[in-house]
């Protein structure tokens, strides 16, 4: 079990297939939350900015954002620490949706 382990963790092809998974599945959570809010304000436009769209408004950034981080691993991975933007938001996104949210 540790050798299969330490094959995955050394093989840049493991590692690139798993973040290019990860970078589709966040892409399709971000595009179902855009087109979910699409559909609501379509169908609701006299409400205005409701919890329900802010929400899906947020899904739609924040997983688009996490999409990018991972499709782009490789350029986010040699850049300054002083300039991942990205990697900060991703982290602040929960505290996000709490603050949102009441």
């Amino acid at each position: 079990m540790t050798k299969w382990w330490d094959n995955v963790n050394e093989s840049t092809q493991w590692q690139d297939g798993i973040f290019f998974s990860l970078c589709g599945a966040y892409a399709l959570v971000s595009a179902i939350a855009l087109v979910q809010l699409v559909r609501i304000q379509m169908r609701t436009r006299e409400y205005g900015w409701t919890t329900q769209k802010v929400f899906h408004l947020l899904n739609f950034v924040v997983h688009g954002v996490r999409a990018v981080l991972f499709g782009f691993h490789h350029q986010v991975f040699l850049m300054h620490p002083k300039v991942r933007f990205g990697m900060v938001f991703d982290a602040y996104s929960s505290p996000i949706f709490h603050v949102c949210h009441h």
